[in-house]
């Protein structure tokens, strides 16, 4: 019995073991499986897809030297080869794609203008509040150039007082000027007359030269007149004469001297 169970036991053991083993085998099967034919479907992959590429490229190539060609034949190049049906659909082409160029122009200007007309477009209340506004401005350009006016109007008044009243005192300076003149030439006249007069009256009153020179000291000497004047103009008593000829002049009166 013992010897049986130990059997078993063993043979279970090694049912256990094999069967690990089996499994890891497993495993490292599919590890190289992987490994191995993983990669070349990797690579394979990627050269379809460079291959696919390179093909898109030849296309887009050709599609870009058609391109080239069209619009060069549309310029009116490379035409040699052309015959006349070819000549008359590229003719036909051309203007079909100036038709669409020029509608399309035709649509983004109206676009625009219809853009432009919806900006433009007021409300009448700001309608209202633009033509007061414009009002307002030309109310105050219209008072300014009114106080503009105005003063021009003033500067050119003070002007024209400020030259009038010079005139006015350079005319009364030449009139009080020859008033003072006029007057001194007056009185050196009245002077010198009455001079003569009294010299001739003491020279038939006296017999001898010296009696004549005393008699005429002696009449110079109790006249109450102003020691200062003398015939012709004295300028120590020009200012004197002055004075005297002013108030001649304010009160139509001779000096005390000639009374």
């Amino acid at each position: 019995m013992e010897r049986r169970s130990a059997t078993e036991h063993e043979g279970r053991r090694n049912d256990r073991r094999r069967r690990d083993e089996g499994l890891r085998m497993l495993k490292t099967l599919e590890r190289y499986q992987n490994c191995s034919y993983g990669t070349l479907e990797v690579s394979r992959s990627a050269k379809d897809v460079e291959q696919s590429s390179y093909r898109e490229y030849l296309k887009v190539k050709a599609k870009y030297e058609s391109l080239q060609r069209y619009q060069r034949q549309l310029l009116g190049e490379d035409l040699g080869p052309f015959n006349i049906k070819e000549l008359d659909h590229l003719e036909h082409q051309l203007d079909a794609s100036l038709k669409q160029v020029r509608s399309t122009k035709t649509q983004s200007l109206v676009d625009q203008l219809s853009d432009l007309q919806s900006k433009a477009v007021v409300l009448p209340q700001e309608k209202y509040l633009l033509d007061a506004n414009r009002t307002l401005e030309r109310k105050i350009l219209n008072v300014s150039d009114q106080k503009n006016t105005q003063g021009r109007d003033v500067d050119s008044k003070n002007s024209k007082a400020v030259l009038e009243v010079r005139g006015f005192s350079s005319i009364y300076m030449d009139i009080h000027s020859m008033t003072i003149l006029f007057y001194v030439g007056q009185l050196d006249e009245i002077y010198a007359e009455n001079h003569l007069q009294r010299s001739w009256v003491g020279g038939e009153q006296s017999t001898s030269y010296g009696h004549n020179q005393v008699q005429s000291q002696g009449f110079f000497q109790p006249l109450d007149c102003n020691s200062n004047l003398q015939i012709g103009f004295n300028p120590v008593g020009s200012s004197q004469m002055t004075a005297a000829s002013d108030a001649q002049t304010v009160n139509g009166l001779l000096p005390g001297w000639m009374l």
